[in-house]
């Protein structure tokens, strides 16, 4: 039966790639048994011949790809998996619903086609020998069948319908079978070459190298060589063949000059065939490609990087960002095998690939991954392909092979192998991806050439539009199908063998895997039209959740020949705006494109689990609807490699993608959320937690955050690269990904949040970046890190913590950190910012530091040194808290206050400093320093509060400063082995607890002064044996001295009254106590449990005693006054009484005489001696008009002398007292002011009342950092900050105070120490900054490189890091000023040229680019397309001035222009030529619309200057604008006229300019990259020129340039003199100076003309081609500064000789629109300018390279 041509079945989605991408060569027959024959003459069934195919070339296909129900007849035949398997296949054409006719007899054709397929026999070049060709559906096929000797034809005619016998099935496959089997390669083939007479031939032990430039060096050779002798060397038995032009021996080895031998001339014949295995670790991967070797002992690197005893590559992964999107491949198992002999040739290359393509947007491009090298015979390429509009994933997985192998006499046969490949695609765009892998043949001396083959899919959407009125009124069939194709072009002993090209599948052969059917936007199950009937089978079907590779992005299912039944593949709900959150999914696609809509509702979330351990998923578009991706939504789906996220995606749940099989994610930049579930008893699930193989993490470009949670237990993450967009990493971005090696963070990054890298237990490589402001706990937290970088922007470091629990700072448990290093210019530490990290022990704090902040280093538990610079002036609390092996430390001699708890469980520290101008220790500041034996308080220390001392259990020494006034509680609590302290006359109060448990404290000097004792302040005091209390003392606290078991003696002083409860409770060695005269109070307890206490004395003053003072009445005696209390106690309580009779005989007073203020008082106390004398006491005043007493206070009550007297018995003793006249108020006459630094200020202090006695005043500042004060009142600044200034009356301490506020010292200047160099990749260089004036207060700068690809920078530290070019600027924080280095980075080897630019300022005349040689960048030329923005801008500078009145204004007046063309600094000037004005607006306009603008670009304004001096601006006021044409510019905003707009726009200043200023404005540009080679615009060189002996006859040729014809009549210039030739002797520029391209270059002078310097002519270069409107075309280029204008020229071929045209243009202008063009042509243009000589001559540069577009319009 004649088979007819149809298109090929709808079954699994790219079934082939076999006939390119299959495994190994053909294995010939399988184990399975081919049917035996029948009687000769019998015919075969289609049944029975397609098993015999299926088992004679191994054809396997794997289960479930395609329905049952496809094929009607064939179902439950014997044949079925065998139809099925060559349907898929292709090797039988079939629409899904077709009869197969298995039981019908096989016709001529059919078998021949069938057998032709499967052989791979490319038949486009057959010779047909048949008579009846023309009614042939295959006719190559059938030509094939008959020169193969398969089929015999019948009367000149194929007869296909003609039914086969078993006789010719045999014969057509045991025909196959032995091509098959002889189409092995011998792997260990003695190669045989014969060669002609005249070839000398070196022995196969002669080794030889192949040098540059045909040179090749023979080692160890006796042979004689000479010039002109044809010979051959081996390498690897493969011969190479050479004709000698020069010979030179060095020693043994001969270094010959050679050239190439063709083979007519040197060989007669070869037998060569080999196999090789190509070395991975051989593979280049192509430039931006990413590269990762897996070697055979799992060891993974990334780069390609060998590692010493890995034996073998078992894998290159290679990856390359393609946009919104990646392109990857797998590449594993390389190997070629090669033969050529007299028979025929075969070349193959075999391995197994695994490309994937995911993407979003347009995409239109062929993408090299890389090569591999093979040794001897050529190289394998790998290519990706893509053009799409839309969204789409595509993969596969398969074993490859490319080749082709011919036999003399038969047609070219390519090899294939027949396993079906594991296939991934999901889609909805227009779309092209495919892998390309081709083979550069060099056997030499044999065969030359390149197979390939190409395999991928496409879309070609079906729309129609219906305009009945009915819905739906849209529809579109978007069918998927497969296309493949394989070329060759081969050379076999240098003729050409056979090229050509195959198409195996494409729009009307391939198998229609897919269709999606979408309605007014919504996507269906089936056409709902009432016509639908004359749609059904046009494109394909509908796809089925039973097959596997479908797309499923439907919800129901249509067979093609079963009745419809709709199974609901997604459930969802909605929620109140009717908007759909997939809840469940029920399919069993591999690779799945979700729908943006559902029965019309818009999918905007992915619910809970909806897709969770759906184990066919491997691919899966996420629509742009979706904002929220809920918990563990796509969990377990343990396939899914590859996941395309919504672009408008917020939130990701917990677990969201946990445990799949991904590879690769691009995270949208609208990500906010991601959320986690974790303990620290439990491990965290994050969105992409246990991920093993998630090994590449990009980032959408604009991405500003990390979301937080993000990537928490990812465990396939090894390293991570933050793009400069993002600046702030989230807390637990990164949590737990284990096996994170290194992280690259940018430098914009001024957050990373609490646990960012936390428990990264493999993290060794990161650097903070230099922006980082604030970094949170456990950032980086049980990390592996072993050294870091703090940036000295670094203001914030957050840490969690308690007394009972470890603290948790940014480095917590760090235990590898060894080395810290700071940023040059860090001033401060930052709070808590080494907490927790235990690695550190030693610490080198820069000198430029100034303040440790709040725990900077607490809990570092292995730091064991501390040297504080000099530098540093505050240390704030816990900065060195539970350093627990802290032994030295050296605190900075201009610390004031050591603050609370500064080492604070520091138990190792031994050896401390107090430097001697510390005023205060605050609380706990050494509590637990339990190895600290010596401490000195310096004498300015005021106040030791509480507990500074407590529990420093080996402390023995203590010197307490003279000026201390009080001590805090526990302030020496605890420190056990403290035998004396002494405490000088200023110590006024003991706090509580201050000394008690000093268990060796047996010394207590407490000195007069001491007014106050806290309770328990010397408990348990247990060596202690004598207590001496001062007169002085008034208030003793409860249990002061409970517990001190040697305490034998008390004296208690004059001052006290009362004993406090339990104050002496339980002193066993205490015998015998007094109480002094002033007595009055004995509290519960005080004496209680003193075991050996028998006597106590009660003076007459006492008046209460509790019960429970004394505990042993029967041992214990009462002394007393007869008839006082004292009696009357020992008689109630029974205690024995005994009567004192003690007459006084001495009185000790307090004070000698006393000097007071009127109305102040003040207290005398007396000393009686005895102590226990029996006599009363009393005061009396001799003047009570001046002072009064009462109980020894002494009151003053007017101006005068008083004595007072004290009396006991008959012993007096008196005291003087003077009253004056005090101060009562005291004031400034300046109470608050603001100085520049180095002023000075006399304040003055009025003293009241006038009359006062004593006006001495005492001057102090509170910071004498910022501002110092003499004993006159004069003030000094000394620095930036605020302070107060105090005067102090010494009568009375009042104060008066006077605020000042010390400026800063702005900063005017900035420079560096270089403008301009040039560097190569790896080297640095340093970078130093001049800030002037020398005393301005903040000198601190930040430093910013525009293309960190080239060059990065780190506190002026320069390190080149690729090719290209960077502006590095440095910007003072004060004032904004900046500076730049333009920094130029070249390759390993130098370049041609000075290796260091000049250095001077730039000129602003732009270097245009010679002829040929455009200056924009290969990744930035204009296509054409009107929306692309173009990579060159002409940059000028314009203004407005006005004259004094204001009325005079100018507009419009322009400057120098520069042509912008990458990232570097540029300058442009104006000389004013009008009279005396100010400028109103300044603004640098571009030649560019908004839409052509490069969106990458930025402009950052330098400097302003008038002649030269700088003027003030504000950034802020600059803003990009757009033109009244359009055009885009930068300008000073709110400038346009009026003095205050301009005051407002350019600061304090107005400009006035004068006639002969000059204005220039310096700015820098960033977001191109490098400047194109040979393009400085800092420059402009003058080529010299050199007369020429020999001139061009029509400056319109070249040698490279014979199809430019001379300017035509109709194209001369209506004002300018027709163009003539070149005479002899016209000067031509240098050849260094010569353009590139096809032009002549530089002009050329008519007969008699010359050339000035400024008159030649450089030539131009197109720089963008748009058609924006119907049939015009803009055309637009670089001006030639030197031109009088230009001629454009095009044509609609490359050659310029069909529908040619020019245009000429008289002036010098950038652009030109060029009309009336044709529609769907594609046009050439090219453009050269020309001037005009002295004589009237015309001369042209050269062409500039042509450009094309296509008109669309």
């Amino acid at each position: 039966m004649k088979q007819k041509k149809k298109r090929r079945k709808v079954q699994t989605i790219l079934m082939i790639l076999v006939m390119l991408m299959s495994v190994s060569v053909l294995q010939g027959v399988s184990g399975k048994r081919l049917l035996s024959a029948r009687a000769a003459g019998e015919s075969v069934t289609r049944g029975e011949w397609i098993h015999n195919l299926v088992s004679t070339f191994d054809m396997k296909m794997e289960e479930g790809l395609v329905p049952d129900t496809y094929y009607p007849d064939i179902v439950g035949t014997t044949y079925y998996s065998d139809i099925q398997t060559a349907i898929y296949f292709g090797v039988v054409d079939m629409e899904a619903g077709e009869s197969f006719e298995p039981d019908a007899a096989v016709d001529r054709e059919f078998a021949a086609h069938t057998l032709s397929f499967c052989m791979g026999y490319d038949t486009s070049d057959v010779t047909y020998t048949m008579d009846d060709e023309a009614d042939l559906t295959y006719p190559g096929d059938d030509q094939t069948a008959v020169d193969m000797g398969w089929l015999a034809l019948q009367d000149g005619k194929f007869a296909p319908s003609q039914e086969i016998t078993t006789t010719e099935s045999q014969n057509m496959l045991q025909s196959a079978k032995k091509v098959l089997d002889a189409s092995g390669v011998e792997e260990n083939h003695e190669n045989v070459y014969k060669f002609a007479d005249n070839v000398i031939e070196l022995p196969e032990s002669v080794t030889f190298d192949k040098g540059e430039d045909g040179q090749i060096i023979v080692h160890d050779t006796s042979v004689e060589l000479k010039e002109g002798d044809v010979f051959a060397v081996y390498s690897d038995g493969i011969a190479y063949t050479y004709k000698a032009l020069s010979i030179t021996k060095e020693g043994n080895d001969l270094i010959i000059n050679t050239e190439k031998v063709m083979y007519d001339d040197a060989v007669e014949s070869v037998d060569a065939e080999g196999v090789i295995d190509a070395d991975l670790a051989d593979f280049i991967p192509a430039e931006g490609v990413e590269a990762e070797v897996e070697y055979e002992d799992q060891t993974t690197v990334k780069g390609m990087h060998k590692i010493s005893g890995v034996k073998s590559v078992k894998s290159i992964n290679v990856s390359k960002s393609i946009g919104a999107g990646t392109v990857t491949c797998s590449i594993s198992d390389i190997t070629v095998d090669y033969r050529i002999d007299k028979n025929g040739y075969r070349f193959a290359v075999y391995g197994k690939v695994d490309p994937s393509f995911t993407f979003s947007g347009k995409k239109d491009l062929v993408i090299t991954l890389g090569t591999i090298p093979v040794a001897q015979v050529g190289k394998i390429e790998v290519k990706a392909v893509c053009s799409a509009k839309g969204s789409a994933t595509v993969g596969f997985t398969t074993n490859a092979v490319v080749g082709v192998e011919q036999k003399v006499g038969h047609a070219p046969r390519h090899l294939a192998n027949y396993t079906s490949p594991q296939w991934r695609f999901s889609a909805k765009a227009e779309l092209k991806a495919a892998c390309d892998l081709s083979f550069s043949v060099e056997v030499p001396m044999a065969a030359e050439g390149k197979v390939y083959g190409e395999v991928g899919v496409k879309t070609t959407p079906d729309m129609e539009v219906y305009t009945d009125g009915k819905k739906p009124q849209v529809c579109i069939d978007l069918p998927v199908y497969v296309f493949a194709e394989a070329g060759y072009s081969v050379k076999v002993f240098g003729y050409d063998m056979a090229s050509g090209k195959k198409p195996i599948y494409d729009a009307s052969n391939s198998p229609v895997k897919l269709c999606y059917h979408i309605e007014d936007g919504n996507c269906v199950p089936a056409c709902t039209r009432p016509d639908s009937s004359s749609r059904v089978g046009k494109r394909g079907y509908y796809t089925s959740p039973s097959l596997q590779s479908g797309v499923g992005n439907t919800y129901g299912s249509q067979a093609f020949v079963a009745p419809y039944v709709e199974k609901k593949v997604f459930e969802y709900t909605l929620d109140d705006d009717g908007n759909a959150t997939i809840t469940k999914y029920d399919g069993n696609v591999r690779a799945l494109t979700i729908p943006d809509t559902l029965d019309g509702y818009t999918v905007v979330a992915i619910g809970s689990s909806a897709f969770a351990k759906n184990t066919y998923l491997q691919s899966v578009v996420i629509p742009d609807t979706v904002t929220v991706i809920q918990e563990s939504a796509f969990a377990e789906c343990t396939n899914l490699s590859s996941v395309v996220l919504s672009e408008n995606l917020v939130e990701l749940g917990l677990s969201a993608f946990g445990e799949t099989a991904l590879t690769a994610i691009e995270i949208p930049k609208s990500l906010e959320k991601a959320h986690v579930s974790w303990t620290y008893s439990k491990d965290c699930d994050g969105p992409f937690e246990n991920c093993e193989n998630l090994k590449k993490v990009t980032f959408e470009k604009g991405t500003t955050q990390v979301a937080e949670c993000l990537f928490a237990g990812c465990t396939g993450l090894e390293t991570i690269s933050i793009p400069d967009t993002i600046t702030k990493i989230s807390r637990y971005a990164f949590y737990k990904c284990n096996n994170l090696k290194s992280a690259e963070l940018s430098d914009s990054i001024t957050y990373i949040g609490v646990g960012a890298f936390s428990d990264c237990t493999n993290l060794v490589n990161t650097e903070l970046p230099i922006s980082l402001t604030e970094i949170e706990r456990c950032a980086f937290g049980n990390t592996a890190i072993t050294n870091i970088r703090i940036p000295k922007s670094l203001e914030k470091a957050y840490v969690s913590w308690t007394y009972s629990k470890d603290c948790d700072g940014p480095f917590e448990n760090c235990e590898n950190l060894k080395k810290v290093t700071f940023e040059k210019g860090t001033t401060r530490i930052a709070q808590f910012l080494f907490a927790g990290c235990t690695g550190i022990k030693d610490i080198q704090i820069p000198q430029t530091v100034v303040s440790i902040e709040k725990g900077g280093f607490i809990g570092c538990t292995n730091l064991q040194k501390v040297v504080m610079p000099n530098t540093i002036k505050q240390v704030h609390s816990y900065a060195f808290k539970r350093c627990t092996t802290l032994e030295m430390v050296y605190i900075s001699d201009n610390v004031k206050i050591l603050p609370y708890e500064m080492f604070c469980d520091c138990s190792s520290l031994t050896e401390v400093n107090i430097p001697a101008g510390v005023k205060v220790i605050e609380n706990n500041a050494f509590r637990n320093c339990t190895s600290l034996k010596d401490i000195t308080i310096p004498d300015a220390v005021t106040k030791i509060e509480d507990s500074v001392f407590e529990n420093c259990t080996a402390l023995t020494k203590v010197t307490v400063g003279n000026q201390v006034s009080s001590i805090g509680q526990s302030a020496f609590s605890g420190c056990t082995a403290l035998p004396q302290i002494t405490l000088p006359a200023s110590v006024q109060t003991i706090g509580d607890k201050a000394f008690s448990h000093c268990e060796a404290l047996a010394d207590v000097k407490l000195s007069e002064g001491l007014t106050s004792i806290g309770s328990y302040a010397f408990e348990h005091n247990i060596a202690l044996p004598k207590v001496t209390l001062p007169n002085t003392l008034e208030s003793l606290g409860e249990r002061a001295f409970q517990y001190c078991d040697v305490l034998a003696d008390v004296d208690l002083g004059a001052g006290l009254k009362v004993i406090p409860e339990y104050c002496f409770y339980e002193d066993p060695a205490l015998q015998k106590v007094i109480l002094p005269y002033q007595f009055t109070t004995v509290n519960a307890s005080a004496f209680a449990n003193c075991t050996k206490l028998t006597d106590i004395t009660f003076n007459r003053n006492v008046s209460s005693v509790d019960a429970s003072a004394l505990s042993y009445k029967d041992k214990t005696t009462i002394h007393g006054v007869k008839g006082t209390y004292a009696e009357s106690f020992a008689s109630d309580n029974g205690f024995k009484f005994e009567a004192l009779n003690a007459p006084a005989t001495g009185i000790t007073l307090s004070k000698e005489k006393i000097e007071i203020a009127k109305d102040k008082s003040i207290r005398l106390t007396a000393s009686l001696t005895p102590v226990d004398t029996s006599d009363e006491l009393t005061w009396t005043s001799s003047n009570e008009e001046v002072a009064t007493v009462e109980d020894g206070v002494v009151k003053a009550v007017g101006l005068g002398e008083a004595e007072i007297v004290a009396m006991a018995g008959s012993v007096t003793k008196s005291c003087p007292v003077k009253v004056y006249q005090g101060v009562n108020n005291i004031t400034l006459d300046v109470t608050s002011h603001t100085m520049a630094i180095g002023d000075f200020l006399q304040l003055t202090a009025t003293i009241y009342p006038k009359d006062a006695e004593y006006k001495d005043v005492i001057w102090s500042s509170n910071n004498e950092d910022v501002a110092v004060v003499d004993q006159k009142g004069l003030v000094q600044a000394k620095a930036y900050g605020k302070v107060k200034i105090t005067a102090t009356s010494k009568d009375g301490g009042l104060e008066a105070v006077c605020n000042v506020t010390v400026e800063p010292v702005a900063v005017t200047e900035v420079s560096l120490n270089a403008k301009a160099v040039t560097l190569k990749v790896g080297e640095t260089y340093q970078l130093k900054e001049t800030i002037l004036p020398e005393n301005a207060t903040d000198k601190t700068v930040t430093w910013t490189s525009s293309n960190t690809k080239a060059a990065t920078v780190s506190g002026g530290a320069v390190t080149a890091v690729g090719t290209g070019s960077a502006v590095i600027i440095v910007k003072t924080n004060s004032g904004a000023k900046t500076a730049s280095c333009t920094v130029t980075v070249q390759g390993s080897l130098p370049s041609e040229g000075p290796s260091v630019p000049p250095t001077g300022e730039p000129s602003g005349s732009p270097v245009v680019p010679p002829t040929g040689s455009p200056i924009v960048s290969e990744s930035a030329k204009p296509t054409g397309t009107p929306s692309e923005p173009v990579s060159t801008t002409k940059v000028t500078m314009s203004m407005g001035y006005a004259g004094s009145d204001w009325g005079d204004s100018t507009f419009g007046k322009t400057g120098d222009s520069v042509i912008v063309s990458g990232d570097k600094t540029y300058k442009i000037s104006y000389t004013v030529k009008g009279s005396d004005s100010d400028i109103l607006v300044l603004s640098l306009d571009t030649d560019v619309t908004e839409e052509e603008k490069n969106p990458d670009m930025n402009i950052q304004v330098d400097e302003i200057t008038v002649n030269g001096t700088p003027i003030t601006f504000d950034p802020d006021k600059i803003s990009y604008t757009i033109d009244e044409n359009g055009q885009w510019r930068l300008q000073f905003r709110n400038a346009y006229s009026g003095l205050e707009r301009s005051q407002e726009a350019l600061g304090d200043e107005i400009i006035p300019i004068s006639k002969g200023d000059e204005i220039c404005i310096t700015f820098t540009v960033t977001g191109l990259g490098k400047c194109p080679e040979g393009d400085d615009p800092t420059a402009s060189p003058k080529p010299t020129l050199k007369p020429t002996t020999k001139p061009d006859t029509d400056p319109t040729t070249s040698p490279k340039a014979t199809d430019t014809p001379a300017p035509s009549d109709s194209a001369k210039p209506s004002d300018a003199p027709a163009p003539s030739t070149q005479p002899t002797g016209t000067p031509a520029p240098d050849a260094s100076r010569q353009p590139s391209g096809s032009g002549s270059g530089f002009g050329s002078t008519g007969s008699g003309g010359s050339l000035g310097d400024s008159d030649y002519l450089l030539g131009t270069a197109i720089t963008s081609l748009s058609n924006k409107k119907g049939r015009k075309l803009t055309v637009r280029w670089f001006r030639d500064s030197n031109a009088k204008g230009y001629e454009v020229q095009y044509a609609t071929n490359s050659k310029f000789t069909k529908n040619k045209k020019k245009k000429m243009v008289y002036r010098n202008t950038g652009s030109v629109t060029l009309k009336k063009l044709k529609k769907k042509k594609t046009y050439y243009v090219r453009v050269r300018s020309y001037n005009v000589t002295g004589d009237g001559k015309i001369v042209y540069s050269g062409w500039s390279t042509k450009r094309k577009i296509k008109i669309k319009r």
